[in-house]
């Protein structure tokens, strides 16, 4: 499972600063390592968390991006 980060502030033990998508990115590569047939992004516009990957003010569509560009990879293309 992979996902961009996590803001809840009423959860904190759950809460993992972004770093501008290398968390992301981190967590793609450790998925990417267990030769998995799928992997699962946890979640798209869960904006309450703070875990959206769908554009927005604060980080444009990098995640969308960030998404096409490593789910390319982890599928071979």
């Amino acid at each position: 499972m992979n996902a961009p980060g996590d803001l809840r502030s009423d959860a904190p033990h759950f809460a993992r600063d972004r770093r501008s998508g290398q968390y992301y990115r981190d967590t793609f590569s450790v998925v990417t390592k267990t030769g998995g047939d799928f992997l699962f992004v946890k979640s798209f516009n869960e904006w309450i968390e703070g875990t959206e990957i769908e554009p927005g003010r604060s980080y444009g569509d990098l995640y969308l991006n960030l998404t096409c560009e490593l789910g390319n990879r982890y599928r071979g293309k």
